[in-house]
């Protein structure tokens, strides 16, 4: 299960932001209705509960780590999104703090305030753009990666390829801006969004 999935079954839009009252309504309405006891389905009953679980493991972990970030002089960490994927799939990774070896892994990596390093390569229609973005871990792990590349004809859709860790992506993008949402593993939330400008012979 991920979040959009949980957020459908529970009916309740932002569920990791929205207030535990709304929650608890929208779940105890949905078991009144479905609750095998009073006639429901127990296969409805049971991904309810799963998906009400599921998010407030996920609430709890949002305000475990909103409060760390909020600590002063909290330390802050660069890591590169394959090592973040790695250390989300239970993975460690070691890295240079003040001179001293760390482990970075699920367990801590909260303490700190993470900027993840996202390298990609894109080719549109041949061409190769190269992006590099620093941007910073939330604890819903969603990224938004900005991307300008440059084509012959906004109106005429590009073929774009991307190496994102170990998927290999492609899709066709049309329009001045464009959208591609990746979810990784249901791990991370990634969304490449192009602005596609026209080719001037000069890039700025």
């Amino acid at each position: 299960m991920n979040l959009n999935e949980a957020s459908k079954i529970l009916c309740v839009d932002n569920v990791i932001e929205c207030d535990e009252a709304t929650l608890k309504k929208s779940y105890r309405k949905l078991m009144r209705k479905n609750h095998p006891d009073i006639g429901g389905s127990t296969q409805a009953a049971q991904l309810i509960i799963e998906a009400y679980n599921y998010v407030n493991q996920l609430r709890s972990e949002y305000a475990k780590q909103k409060a760390a970030n909020s600590v002063a002089r909290t330390p802050t960490i660069v890591i590169g999104f394959e090592d973040l994927i790695d250390i989300l799939k239970g993975g460690k990774v070691r890295l240079a703090e003040s001179g001293e070896y760390a482990t970075l892994d699920k367990s801590n990596i909260g303490r700190f305030n993470v900027l993840v390093l996202f390298n990609l390569t894109l080719i549109v229609d041949g061409n190769p753009t190269v992006v590099s973005r620093y941007i910073y871990r939330d604890a819903l792990d969603s990224y938004t990666v900005q991307c300008k590349v440059y084509v012959q004809d906004t109106k005429v859709a590009s073929t774009v390829t991307t190496d994102l860790g170990s998927k290999h992506i492609e899709f066709n993008a049309i329009g001045s801006r464009f959208d591609y949402i990746v979810n990784y593993d249901n791990l991370a939330k990634i969304r490449i969004s192009l602005e596609r400008c026209i080719y001037s012979g000069r890039e700025d």
